[in-house]
């Protein structure tokens, strides 16, 4: 069945979820062992976050073979029809007039937690089919779990005070927290509204567990281009490999906890190309030719403009900081 049949099938009987049947065992997330001293960390690595369009055409028993969907209400982005699989959380918005042609599919972290916990398909091998289908990623969440190690929030954060963390960003935010006993501790490094942002917290904290050990989360979130990029080459690559090479081309750092937890393998991001924005459209036009005929008439502005420029940039860091 299309997803197109599907939606009609939906729509009809939304008072009864369409079943579907069908699905394998479903290994472990990757694991991996790194030894300090007379403890034993280790590490783990997964998706924690799919947000894709898919054709309406596709095959969705391929992506999700056990699930059923039962509507909702209205979806966003002006898809009318909202969807939830009732048995992982999965959300699938349909009916866009403006994109008839496609729908949305939402694996949220616990959405994606149900489905390695009930069973079903490697996580790996969803992505191939879903990529198969013809999907298209606009976020995708790269997670490494660190169970039992010594780096927390705080330490990354005095790292990167230091210069010792060197990140392809150049605004950061630590933000202290408490849950319980346990230092609930955030670190954010890039825009909230970049193709990239990068997070360093404590999950065990987050969840409330106070007695099981340390459980630091690195996470990068990746959206448009990116993430794209980074759904693609986990199709190819599989998703140890491309979290560990997005998080070692993102944040440069000595520290032997965390190249260990990286491990030796990993690919570097694809190189996607992007369209300029409008803004970047405008100051590549008007703006570059207005500086053209200033500096043509006095070429001693170009040391002004470049000193307003820094002061400018040093002020969107000192902002995003706070």
């Amino acid at each position: 069945m299309t997803l197109g049949k599907m939606e009609t099938a939906l729509q009809r009987e939304s008072s009864n979820p369409l079943h579907l049947t069908g699905g394998l065992p479903n290994p472990a997330p990757t694991l991996v062992f790194v030894y300090r001293s007379q403890n034993r960390v280790y590490v783990t690595k997964h998706i924690d976050w799919i947000s894709s369009s898919l054709p309406t055409n596709s095959d969705l028993y391929s992506v999700l073979p056990t699930a059923s969907f039962r509507r909702t209400g209205r979806g966003h982005h002006g898809f009318a029809s909202r969807f939830v699989d009732l048995h992982s959380g999965v959300v699938m918005e349909a009916d866009s007039v403006a994109e008839p042609e496609i729908v949305l599919l939402t694996f949220s972290g616990e959405a994606l937690e149900n489905l390695r916990r009930n069973g079903g398909m490697a996580e790996d091998n969803r992505i191939r089919r879903m990529a198969n289908e013809g999907a298209k990623a606009s976020r995708i969440d790269l997670t490494l779990n660190i169970h039992d190690g010594e780096i927390t929030p705080r330490s990354m954060y005095n790292a990167l005070k230091s210069g010792a963390v060197k990140p392809r960003a150049r605004t950061y935010r630590f933000i202290e927290g408490k849950k319980g006993d346990v230092e609930g501790d955030t670190l954010y490094i890039g825009s909230p509204t970049a193709d990239v942002q990068f997070r360093c917290y404590n999950k065990a904290a987050e969840i409330g567990i106070v007695d099981q050990g340390a459980w630091i989360r690195l996470e990068l979130e990746l959206r448009r281009v990116r993430a794209n990029g980074a759904f693609q080459s986990c199709r190819t690559n599989g998703i140890s490999e491309t979290c560990s090479g997005h998080l070692r081309d993102f944040l440069d750092w000595g520290n032997q906890e965390y190249k260990s937890a990286l491990g030796d393998n990993g690919i570097q991001p694809l190189d996607v190309p992007r369209k300029p924005t409008n803004r970047q459209r405008w100051l590549l036009g008007q703006v570059a030719s207005a500086l053209a005929n200033e500096l043509w008439l006095d070429s001693a502005f170009q040391d002004t403009f470049d000193t307003a420029v820094r002061c400018e940039l040093e002020r969107l860091t000192i902002d995003n900081e706070l």
